[in-house]
């Protein structure tokens, strides 16, 4: 949790180019900055580490569901956040003396919303559904 406006600032130019959260970073009271452990053993199999072409289940999965939950329940109590991940993640580390074995993930800035924004336009779900093959949209394909 980082509340202090110098180490919010300077976060906030860790970000890449143009970023949309750039502002909310140091606006919002509150920054939670998501770490995760590397390398979690599988539970199931103590001896192999999880990890898929796409790297580490934590940074996939187990850290990916915390973020959203968080989100939801903020959410629901009328607070607003957005999910920063176009960052320096490897200067955050060492701004917040993140130690070897975990792994900066996500910033999330936390706090009322100064406006109530309009949702984007949502696509229709026969846009990005599939059925049995990736671009068959119909359901009774063989």
């Amino acid at each position: 949790m980082v509340r202090d406006p110098e180490n919010k600032k300077r976060l906030q130019e860790t970000l890449g180019g143009y970023n949309p959260a750039r502002k909310s970073i140091v606006a919002a009271p509150l920054l939670l900055v998501l770490c995760a452990k590397e390398k979690i053993p599988d539970t199931y199999r103590k001896d192999k580490d999880i990890s898929t072409k796409y790297g580490d289940w934590w940074f996939l999965f187990h850290l990916g569901s915390a973020a959203q939950s968080l989100s939801l329940a903020a959410h629901a109590l009328g607070l607003g956040t957005v999910m920063v991940g176009f960052f320096d993640h490897d200067r955050a580390k060492e701004l917040l003396d993140v130690p070897e074995g975990y792994e900066v993930v996500l910033m999330t800035p936390l706090g009322y919303p100064a406006t109530a924004p309009n949702p984007p336009p949502r696509r229709e779900i026969e846009e990005f559904t599939h059925s049995e093959r990736f671009g068959s949209t119909d359901s009774s394909h063989k």
